[in-house]
């Protein structure tokens, strides 16, 4: 299953090739304006204020306490994952100024392959996603740039072409910023990489 978690954003995306839709606490606003009703809501109301409204715009409510040890999007992602029997998640956000926040979606990408789940994060300006290793085709798209960084240990017989800056079978430190700002300059870029952990981030100013 297809599911897609709108978190806090200021934008409404294309929803209609999700099975289910889930509005996460004040990512209910966006369903509100855009006149769409989810199908499920799930949140505190720390930074949902319109709690009546919300009855209108979810067919079903998931109450979360105020004060918990994980956050609204991270609950979120477990009811997908161990409720909805998703397969294949993306939440859907506006990056803030804070980066502990960001950070905490990275860490969400992380929990979907200890799941064997795929993950990513969308926002207007970026794709975000944690790649195992294996071969990917990435289809060139709206984003200029694509960078590859290490997760937390070193990607070796790391290769990717059909881009500005192509590599062939090079190890890819956690520290090594090697990876950042390529361009797809074909219709897709081809990846491959052989241990470790990819995060991939495609981006535009």
């Amino acid at each position: 299953m297809k599911v897609a978690l709108v978190a806090y954003s200021n934008w409404f995306p294309n929803l209609s090739t999700y099975d289910c839709v889930v509005a996460v606490d004040s990512g209910i606003h966006q369903f509100i304006k855009a006149n769409v009703v989810a199908d499920y809501w799930i949140g505190d109301c720390d930074s949902s204020n319109e709690h009546l409204l919300i009855i209108d715009y979810a067919k079903q409510m998931i109450q979360l306490p105020t004060e918990k040890d994980e956050t609204d999007t991270h609950a979120a992602v477990i009811f997908a994952i161990k409720q909805l029997h998703a397969n294949e998640i993306t939440i859907f956000t506006t990056h803030s100024g804070r980066f502990d926040h960001q950070y905490v979606l990275l860490l969400l990408c992380e929990l979907g392959l200890q799941y064997d789940i795929s993950i990513q994060v969308i926002s207007q300006t970026s794709k975000i996603q944690l790649m195992e290793p294996g071969e990917y085709v990435i289809p060139k798209s709206t984003y200029q740039y694509i960078s590859l960084f290490a997760w937390h240990q070193k990607v070796e017989q790391l290769s990717i072409t059909g881009v500005k800056y192509p590599l062939d079978d090079v190890v890819l430190l956690p520290a090594n910023p090697l990876g950042i700002s390529n361009e797809i300059c074909e219709t897709s870029a081809k990846l491959s990489f052989g241990s470790g952990k990819l995060l991939v981030i495609e981006s535009s100013d």
